[in-house]
């Protein structure tokens, strides 16, 4: 035990009142890391803001753009027919 405790900057006794004793010399460290957080989700704000303007490869990066689909819908012409309403209306016997 006296070469172990040498060797790694450790004290040596054989009173076991001495040995048990509590540390005194240990104190708890806390980094605050808030800051961290803090900016790395403003820029992480930023970046995200950034993406949905940048056009990449054509496509825009939006949830509030059309579909393609909707989008053929929208430009088609109107079959002349009843309207959507007017059918439904006909369907439920009120028409």
């Amino acid at each position: 035990l006296k070469r172990l405790s040498s060797s790694t900057g450790g004290l040596f006794s054989s009173e076991p009142k001495r040995i048990s004793r509590p540390i005194r010399s240990f104190k708890p460290s806390f980094n605050p890391i808030w800051g961290w957080l803090l900016l790395s989700s403003l820029g992480l704000f930023i970046a995200e803001l950034g993406l949905r303007k940048v056009r990449l490869g054509g496509a825009r990066w939006s949830r509030g753009r059309p579909s393609a689909a909707s989008e053929a819908r929208a430009k088609a012409k109107p079959s002349g027919g009843p309207s959507y309403i007017e059918r439904l209306m006909r369907a439920k016997g009120a028409g």
